[in-house]
């Protein structure tokens, strides 16, 4: 069954089984990440101030990367999954969701032609090319649920904003384990909405995983990944 937004909330929050941080993240509640407003804001709105994430929510994504979640109440205009080879798209947003994800339409089949963040953007993408092709899907179908792979890309309608995310011993949901790095500063689509844009499940950083309550132990690296605006985007 297709998502309206009730429908969206609702699945985006059954990921309150993987800890209760996420379910008030996921409706809209700032708190829940322990974020607030620090420095680097302009009180005329010259700069957005830095948005600090002091307890992020942890998910395993496999046994050497963790994904540091940045869930949305609103639903993207456009999901680009990976791993299941469809975009979902809002079809109100194709045009522009076309030059953003700098995607070939295929006339004769319908599939978007998008490469990977590898991939020189001036060399064409064969037809036929099973990693780069995707089936478009609308928007509505997409479950949040799914946990992302790296590359999956989204695009947003809200303004970017700097983040600084602390990792000081966050524990990893559906385990005992913690993770410690140093601090993460990026760029979200979390400002208001209006300009869009577009953002990447990318690594961010590499982290100690430890088995102790206090990390003082020794632990094993770490992959992070999370979702930030492209450099080049704003």
């Amino acid at each position: 069954m297709p998502s309206d937004r009730r429908t969206f909330l609702g699945r985006a929050a059954a990921l309150s089984l993987l800890g209760p941080t996420l379910t008030a993240w996921a409706c809209g509640g700032r708190e829940a990440e322990g974020e607030s407003e620090g420095e680097g804001g302009d009180p005329d709105g010259a700069a957005p101030p830095v948005r600090l994430v002091t307890r992020p929510a942890l998910v395993p994504l496999d046994a050497g990367t963790v994904h540091i979640l940045a869930p949305t109440a609103e639903l993207p205009v456009a999901y680009l999954s990976r791993g299941e080879m469809r975009l979902y798209l809002d079809p109100a947003y194709r045009d522009w969701a076309e030059h953003r994800l700098a995607a070939y339409v295929s006339v004769t089949t319908g599939l978007w032609r998008i490469g990977r963040p590898e991939d020189d953007p001036a060399v064409p993408i064969i037809p036929g090319d099973a990693l780069r092709e995707f089936e478009v899907v609308d928007i509505r179908w997409w479950d949040p649920a799914i946990l992302p792979v790296e590359g999956d890309a989204r695009l947003r309608l809200g303004t970017p904003v700097p983040v600084r995310i602390e990792l000081d011993c966050v524990p990893v949901m559906g385990g005992e384990t913690r993770v410690s790095a140093d601090p993460v500063s990026l760029r979200r689509r979390d400002g208001p909405a209006g300009r869009g844009g577009r953002e990447d499940l990318v690594a961010v950083g590499v982290g100690t995983r430890h088995d102790d309550r206090t990390c003082d132990a020794a632990g094993d690296a770490v992959r992070l990944v999370t979702w930030a605006e492209p450099s080049k985007d704003g």
